[in-house]
């Protein structure tokens, strides 16, 4: 779910995350950015009695943004259901780093992914870090590399005689990554992801549009008023 957070004078807020007996707390905490952030129903519902004082006059607002799945209304309580340009606003107005490093590592449509490469470069995060942190293999992962017989040789990445990526030698995960890292759709076939690489490298400014870039205002926050966005 999304929680909304503008206090009065901008900071981040910890909150710890209390145990079933509504007395003892764990050595877990969620940190609330200045606009939007996203909390699983689980983590909420332990740091919501923390929270009654900042509800109540508004600083707070837990929301759900409404959405349709083949006809069908539904709540969309993470990035991935959200309709583009409600994501599009949530992204612009979220500067908690935590949950762009989720968002990042999940399996978005190709337009939200991107929004959220862009984001975390206007807050200067490391992609490439992040980028290596989520290229380790699962056991799924694994058995696909092998099929397709890549080899993964590591996490640093492969180079040519001259100094620049050598594309041609990556796995498949590797290019992913390369991909992500570059603000490129990675969701395509390994063929695909090649030629667009390839073509970034010739073209630096050919994945990067600059009208695209995220705001810092409120204005960026989603419309309450609008009866897509439930607030609970």
């Amino acid at each position: 779910m999304f929680v909304k957070y503008t206090p009065k004078h901008a900071h981040i807020k910890v909150v710890p995350i209390v145990n079933n007996d509504g007395l003892s707390v764990t050595a877990e905490s969620i940190i609330l950015n200045p606009g939007t952030n996203e909390v699983s129903e689980a983590k909420w519902e332990k740091i919501k009695p923390s929270l009654s004082a900042e509800i109540a006059e508004g600083t707070i607002k837990p929301f759900t943004v409404e959405t349709k799945k083949a006809g069908v209304k539904a709540k969309a309580k993470t990035l991935k259901d959200v309709p583009a340009a409600t994501a599009a606003m949530i992204v612009n107005a979220c500067s908690n780093k935590d949950t762009l490093r989720s968002w990042f590592k999940d399996n978005l449509p190709d337009e939200i992914a991107l929004l959220v490469v862009k984001r975390m470069r206007v807050l200067n995060m490391d992609i490439d870090e992040i980028s290596g942190e989520s290229n380790e293999l699962s056991d799924a992962d694994i058995c696909d590399e092998s099929n397709s017989g890549d080899a993964g040789n590591g996490d640093s990445e492969k180079t040519s005689e001259k100094g620049d990526p050598d594309f041609d030698s990556m796995s498949y995960n590797e290019l992913k990554a390369a991909a992500k890292a570059k603000g490129i759709n990675p969701s395509q076939s390994k063929e695909a992801l090649l030629a667009a690489l390839k073509g970034d490298e010739n073209n630096e400014s050919g994945s990067e549009d600059d009208s695209g870039d995220a705001g810092n205002g409120d204005d960026d926050i989603p419309d309450f008023d609008n009866p897509a966005v439930q607030v609970k």
